[in-house]
């Protein structure tokens, strides 16, 4: 859970609101980004918030989520695409919060979270 909440908190500002928005999380105007993290973290690396949303989801989800945890560096971009569905730009899922893939939707959750390139391996999503 801590490896989570560290990669949370380096994802984009606009990620971290979208999720929060998507979970319903209240985040209040003016939110310092320390404040943003914590109320995010508080709603979704709990372990029980995680045992209630894991076992909300369909099978077919849940099967997604275990082999991406199996997965020790992530996936690519194209091979997520290919795997679980496309993910839209931020603008176009802050427009419309409906998921239309599996990728989208564990996005959505925060449990799907872009990692960007280092110098060995290529942006990917864990």
């Amino acid at each position: 859970m801590n490896r989570w909440a560290a990669f949370l908190a380096q994802t984009p500002p606009t990620l971290q609101r979208l999720v929060a928005s998507s979970q319903r999380i209240s985040l209040p105007r003016g939110c310092t980004s320390a404040a943003r993290l914590a109320r995010l973290r508080a709603a979704l690396c709990r372990p029980a918030a995680v045992r209630a949303v894991y076992f909300a989801l369909a099978p077919a989800e849940q099967q997604a989520v275990q082999q991406l945890r199996h997965l020790p560096c992530g996936l690519a971009v194209d091979d997520l695409a290919a795997r679980l569905g496309p993910i839209r730009p931020l603008t176009e899922l802050r427009a419309d919060r409906a998921p239309r893939s599996l990728s989208e939707r564990l996005l959505l959750l925060g449990w799907l979270l872009p990692r960007p390139a280092t110098r060995n391996h290529p942006p990917r999503y864990l």
